[in-house]
């Protein structure tokens, strides 16, 4: 591989037998889950009203993902293992994307034609054709591996797959049911929790810390505590303290420039906007750094900007990362540009969210809410940016009477 600076991106060559094999996943938008997401949401759509017709559209889909690489294989211009390759990968894909559309229609039923139980139906089908656990998938690059072996405990914990626990008394509470995965996998999803919640500073060190001692313990020869232990704990103090910031930002992005406006003692949305956004109609995004789909969404931000402008809503972004991940969250608004008002809340917003909603599940992201004048909710659960039904429910909204 060659790569060549070219402002502001890069140039990019391949060499070698399985070049224009690279080259075409280089290429290529639909070997990004995020993507693919939104396309196989949008092809399914009102039509795919059946377990059955959903996942035989899924798999035309899938089919022609890796079409392009066959053909490539016939005329010799990639080799079988690297076709193999290919394969599985855009069959982990394709199971993420399928898992992230059905659990949300799952959660929130009005928002699909299927029932719960067909929506099971198409979970169990591709959960079980293309099982992560499966040794096929062992060498599948990226995390994608791992988030389709969390789902699938999630799926066996709930009695929707059968599955046999294998204690390594490694897990919280919170993800107990990851016992489940084979024990090469537990390792795997461990280590990249660790990763991630250092990344993002999700937990406090004392408790990464802790965390990271019982896996060197449980995997003593695992690859991953060299690269733990100088990536991210090396000169780390557990002073046993709690390192929690007191107070919730609420900042505003102007050009480039993210500006902190105040911090508040309490993270409770109909508060906020009656103290900061009296008298103005308000959309909400509620998002996370760590929220794949979140992302995806920003991606049709511009084609929304222009129409909250005419419609003088304001665009408020409520981040639920941790108030230890500031720094994360702060970098986010940035990258991705998103112009207006922000305000950083974390999980504990999700007991007042669901009162407010009248929701008994854990509230899920992204998420979409449109608050009037008067700061009186209409809207609890607006359709996507991607699915091109906003802006007409918006200005349904707008134009209501306050």
């Amino acid at each position: 591989m060659q790569i060549k600076r070219s402002v502001p991106y890069f140039d990019v060559n391949f060499t070698g037998n399985n070049a224009m094999g690279h080259d075409l996943i280089f290429n290529s938008s639909l070997f990004r889950v995020i993507h693919l997401t939104s396309v196989l949401n949008r092809a399914l759509g009102p039509n795919a009203d059946s377990p059955q017709a959903v996942i035989a559209r899924t798999e035309e889909i899938l089919d022609s993902l890796v079409y392009p690489f066959y053909d490539l294989l016939k005329r010799e211009q990639i080799t079988p293992e690297f076709h193999e390759r290919v394969r599985t990968q855009a069959e982990g894909k394709m199971l993420s994307a399928v898992s992230s559309i059905m659990t949300h229609a799952y959660n929130y039923p009005k928002t699909s034609t299927l029932k719960r139980v067909d929506i099971d139906k198409v979970l169990e089908y591709f959960f079980m054709k293309y099982d992560p656990f499966s040794e096929r998938y062992r060498f599948n690059v990226g995390i994608n591996r791992i988030v389709n072996a969390e789902n699938k405990c999630r799926l066996i914990a709930r009695g929707l797959l059968p599955g046999e626990r294998k204690e390594l008394d490694i897990w919280d509470d919170k993800s107990i049911q990851n016992a489940y995965a084979p024990i090469e996998l537990q390792e795997k999803m461990m280590a990249t929790q660790l990763i991630l919640s250092r990344k993002y500073e999700e937990n406090p060190i004392c408790e990464d810390l802790r965390r990271f001692e019982k896996f060197r313990k449980t995997f003593p020869e695992s690859e991953y505590n060299d690269v733990l232990q100088a990536t991210h704990f090396d000169g780390l103090d557990c002073d046993g303290g709690n390192n929690e910031l007191s107070k919730y930002p609420f900042a505003s992005l102007k050009s480039d420039r993210l500006i902190l406006i105040d911090e508040y003692q309490d993270n409770i949305l109909d508060s906020l906007i009656r103290r900061r956004f009296e008298g103005k109609k308000v959309f909400v995004d509620l998002w996370a750094t760590w929220c794949a789909p979140c992302i995806q969404e920003f991606g049709f931000i511009d084609e929304l900007k222009p129409v909250l402008k005419e419609l003088n809503i304001e665009a408020l972004y409520v981040s639920l990362d941790s108030r230890r991940a500031r720094k994360s969250w702060e970098k986010a608004i940035r990258r991705y540009r998103l112009k207006g008002s922000h305000f950083m809340v974390d999980k504990s917003i999700d007991t007042s969210l669901r009162a407010q909603l009248g929701e008994k599940r854990e509230i899920t992201i992204p998420r979409y809410l449109f608050f009037n004048e008067r700061g009186r909710l209409l809207d609890g659960d607006m359709p996507r940016p991607s699915s091109g039904k906003l802006i007409d429910r918006l200005q349904e909204l707008s134009n209501s009477e306050p």
